[in-house]
């Protein structure tokens, strides 16, 4: 018994950990192959939104807008009104100003207005320009646009506004350093922090000792941008209106400027996590955000891929671990538990920690580890279902004779010829009453020794009414009619073909259960009919069977055996026969 014991409980094991290793490796896969990187996006542009983040009141969108346009006249102006809405910035007293303007060329028309942006940059002395990376051609070299050098020497500092877009073309990261070679330029909005004393110039380090990898793009510090909301989160004036002084001196005085083009058509507009559907949002604006992010240390990062899959992997674990310390009913309720806690930790890393950690790989695999999971345990049941039914197969001819209904004539005619009964009447659904013994009066088949028992039969409802000859036979034999109406009850078989396996196993399993049921009252009832006592007790003494005529003669009628034992009998109990 114990080998085979052991053997479940080996192949149980066996099938535990193979699971374990199907969604585990199925996890590092998934993580690895970056092929559900549809899915982790789409959860992270749910959770960003339920960030506690809030913009900041210090920062001001000056934008080039189709106003400003229909005002002042189509694009490029000319450089001599930059340099007056500089000066009007200036006058108004902005703490710092973000230019997101191409200045790489200068204009040899009008060298007089190139001189007044210079003049007016240098006055401001708080003013920062981009830097961009683009192609010579398609395909071609890379080069990095400058400001031309009269406005990069005006400038307080540069650095680079390139964005990142993933596969879906939607804007939710970007890179601190980048450069050609090496990674020399930082984000412009870093540059123009370092510049005001707001974060300490080695927080995102260059790495002037990294090799340099020829005209390559190289960049470091990948981060997330959390965007403090939509578009319109932070304030806007419109250019124009700088110009004309018609903003008032509160909504500049030491605020952080940023100007750049919003007009749909003539600016990068871009979509965000936090976009609507259809809505753009402007480059300046983008700059804002990671501008504001990046003062109060809210950049996210990505967690490096070895944690990711460590994490992952344990997070998909956690369902197919438990799943054998929880009933069926409880499987896909625990399944969804897990998915929800996996979002939960996803949630905490992005909002306490600013990590992110891309939850499908972990996801998917616990999801599958419930068909997987169930289809083994299936398998072992259907297994040991299967054995359990050969052991019972054992002793088929017996059972068939034990289960096999008996016809009515026969339990009748024990009625009238075996058993104590005075009368007996037989009552069928819609049917005429059969009777037999004494020809009794109404009252007595509703006396104290009269007894009913309804049952069915080949799908028909009858009553059997006895009356008994005395009050201790009503007691004695009440379970051997009992036991006899079992005998003649019939069970119908499933109406029509069995097609599916499970449910073939489980008929198998319904017949051996009315075998095992008809066994158990062939032994009661052969035990029962006996004249002498019967006390059949485990080995501890206590007390399993005991027929009525053992009751009537221990004097112990009505007492519950499962608390009874040899001990509480209180008679004197002498062992004999030859110990084998």
């Amino acid at each position: 018994m114990s080998r085979g014991f052991d053997s479940h409980q080996r192949r149980y094991l066996v099938e535990h950990m193979s699971v374990l290793l199907v969604v585990a490796s199925l996890c590092t896969l998934l993580s690895i192959s970056g092929g559900l990187s549809f899915l982790n996006r789409y959860v992270y542009d749910t959770l960003l939104p339920r960030l506690p983040m809030e913009p900041s009141g210090d920062i001001l969108i000056v934008g080039i807008d189709e106003y400003s346009l229909r005002e002042v006249g189509r694009w490029p102006w000319d450089r001599s009104i930059h340099a007056r809405l500089i000066d009007q910035l200036s006058k108004q007293g902005a703490r710092g100003v973000l230019m997101d303007l191409i200045l790489s060329e200068p204009d040899r028309s009008r060298p007089a207005a190139d001189q007044a942006l210079v003049r007016a940059l240098s006055e401001n002395g708080n003013v920062y320009l981009p830097v961009h990376v683009e192609q010579l051609r398609s395909g071609g070299q890379l080069i990095e646009v400058l400001p031309a050098g009269p406005f990069a020497r005006a400038a307080r500092g540069l650095g680079h506004v390139d964005l990142e877009l993933d596969g879906d073309g939607v804007a939710r990261s970007v890179y601190l350093r980048s450069g050609i070679g090496q990674p020399w330029w930082p984000h412009i909005t870093q540059a123009m922090l370092e510049g005001e004393g707001l974060i300490p110039e080695d927080r995102f380090p260059a790495g002037e000792n990294d090799d340099f990898v020829g005209l390559a793009n190289v960049r470091k510090y990948p981060r997330y941008i959390p965007f403090a909301g939509g578009a319109g989160s932070y304030p806007h004036v419109s250019a124009v209106d700088v110009l004309e002084g018609r903003v008032p001196d509160q909504l500049i005085k030491d605020q952080f400027v940023f100007i750049g083009a919003t007009a749909a058509g003539l600016g990068d507009m871009l979509p965000t996590p936090m976009a609507g559907q259809g809505d753009l949002m402007a480059g300046v604006e983008i700059n804002a955000n990671i501008f504001d992010g990046l003062r109060h240390e809210r950049m996210i990062s990505g967690m490096s891929r070895p944690w990711a899959i460590a994490l992952g992997v344990l997070l998909a674990l956690l369902a197919p671990l438990l799943l054998p310390f929880f009933l069926p009913r409880w499987s896909i309720p625990l399944i969804l538990g897990s998915l929800l806690f996996t979002l939960g930790i996803c949630y905490a890393l992005l909002a306490v920690w600013q990590i992110w950690f891309p939850p499908a790989a972990s996801a998917i695999a616990a999801v599958v580890a419930y068909p997987l999971w169930t289809w083994r345990r299936l398998e072992y049941s259907m297994a040991y279902m299967r054995n359990a039914l050969e052991r019972l197969a054992e002793y088929s001819d017996l059972n068939r004779r034990l289960t096999e209904p008996a016809p009515l004539s026969r339990m009748l005619r024990m009625l009238d010829q075996v058993l104590p009964v005075r009368a007996w009447r037989l009552q069928a659904q819609a049917g005429a009453p059969v009777s037999g013994g004494e020809q009794l009066e109404a009252t007595a088949w509703r006396g104290q020794l009269s007894r009913r028992y309804p049952f069915r039969h080949d799908g028909k409802r009858y009553e059997l009414t006895v009356v008994w000859r005395q009050a201790l036979d009503a007691d004695t034999y009440d379970y051997w009619i009992r036991a006899m109406l079992a005998r003649t009850e019939t069970h119908q078989a499933g109406i029509g073909p069995r097609y599916e396996v499970l449910e073939k196993h489980i008929e198998r399993l319904r017949r051996e259960e009315h075998r095992q049921q008809a066994l158990t009252r062939f032994f009661q009832v052969g035990l029962a009919q006996m004249s002498e006592g019967v006390l059949i007790t485990d080995a501890c003494g206590g007390v399993v069977f005991m027929n009525p005529q053992a009751s009537y003669l221990l004097s112990i009628e009505g007492v519950a055996q499962d608390t009874l034992g040899l001990a509480d009998i209180g008679r004197e109990l002498e062992f004999t026969g030859d110990r084998g």
